[in-house]
């Protein structure tokens, strides 16, 4: 069995130099984050937007979900229901993207990107929720259809019935997205709602 966290700076020791971060304000105050995921998985994404956005240096190492490693005995060990993304800094590690955005957010720099005010939270919130039923699922149809499947096995043609019926479920909680935008973020102000729907939008 093999540690899939053991790449880059962390495969040296604790107290090696460029086990932190490489410049910036960062140096000499955190070690570098790792991050197993895959680069057409949502919540992926949204770590790696979050970590961006909150001056996070990481280093990535691709779990291939169109083999299914999420399922394999080397990352189970580290996530044992095989949820993506897995997040390490040091000896800590924290799996998905809702407890990796959180311990991004309060090891990062600048404002806190959940919003202070109630009514802006409780907003982010419930679009955040629409885009995890109403969006993620079909996206990740289509991922899987367009992209995943043809990976694993280039025979594969994809499926235009189940492509077609994601893109129609897509239509309303888009439609309704842009009948609630009235300024360059969702809610009004930069937060956690729009990295998700950043992510969904790139895929």
């Amino acid at each position: 069995m093999s540690d899939l966290f053991h790449f880059g700076s962390a495969a040296k020791a604790l107290d090696a130099d460029d086990r932190y971060g490489s410049d910036g304000e960062m140096k000499k105050t955190q070690y570098v984050m790792q991050v197993l995921g895959f680069p057409g998985h949502p919540d992926t994404l949204k770590l790696l937007l979050t970590a961006a956005e909150k001056g996070i240096e990481v280093e990535t190492a691709v779990v291939d979900i169109s083999t299914h490693q999420q399922d394999s005995e080397d990352y189970r060990k580290i996530s044992p229901l095989g949820i993506l993304p897995a997040l390490k800094e040091a000896d800590y590690i924290v799996i998905g993207e809702n407890g990796g955005s959180v311990f991004v957010e309060g090891r990062g720099l600048g404002r806190f990107l959940a919003p202070r005010n109630a009514a802006v939270l409780a907003d982010q919130n419930y679009w955040m929720d629409i885009g995890r039923t109403e969006v993620q699922p079909h996206v990740e149809t289509l991922m899987q259809e367009l992209v995943l499947a043809g990976m694993a096995d280039a025979t594969y043609q994809p499926d235009q019935a189940k492509i077609d019926s994601a893109k129609a479920a897509l239509e309303a909680p888009f439609d309704a997205l842009n009948d609630k935008i009235n300024s360059d973020y969702i809610v009004g102000e930069f937060c956690y709602v729009d990295i998700h729907w950043t992510s969904y939008c790139h895929l």
